[in-house]
């Protein structure tokens, strides 16, 4: 009788990816979150203008979406998650510095920051490296 063969391991993912990952996913929460608490006010009669209330929880719902997917891709190596992703750190890092000028707000910088460090990270050789080998990798034909 043989013993079978051990299953491929997987390679380690750099901590980068990781962090990345990570990131994407809670950004994806937050936008979750958000359009529960803009929802929560539609309902209460707390929002003066339900029509944009509305839009905003599409709008915020189908990102969150998008970036758990993306956060999801990214960590199985998919290439095609890279840019929405980016996209999203640009557009997050405009908003911030606009409420930045508007407010002075801390929240606005906090903004600015996770998307610098988020972008840095999707920019980081390992990371740039797993994401656009041509290698098939795991579930891939």
């Amino acid at each position: 009788m043989s013993t079978p063969a051990p299953p491929p391991s997987r390679p380690e993912r750099p901590w980068t990816l990781r962090c990345l990952v990570g990131g994407t996913l809670l950004e994806g929460v937050g936008l979750a979150v958000g359009a529960v608490v803009v929802l929560v006010e539609l309902v209460r009669g707390k929002s003066d203008a339900a029509g944009t209330s509305i839009a905003l929880v599409v709008l915020a719902l189908a990102l969150a979406a998008l970036l758990g997917v993306a956060g999801r891709a990214l960590h199985s190596g998919a290439r095609w998650a890279r840019s929405p992703v980016a996209t999203w750190q640009i557009l997050q890092a405009l908003v911030g510095v606009t409420w930045w000028q508007e407010t002075r707000s801390p929240w606005a910088g906090v903004l600015v920051l996770v998307s610098v460090v988020l972008l840095v990270l999707l920019m980081v050789p390992s990371v740039v490296a797993l994401t656009t080998d041509r290698a098939p990798r795991d579930g891939d034909s």
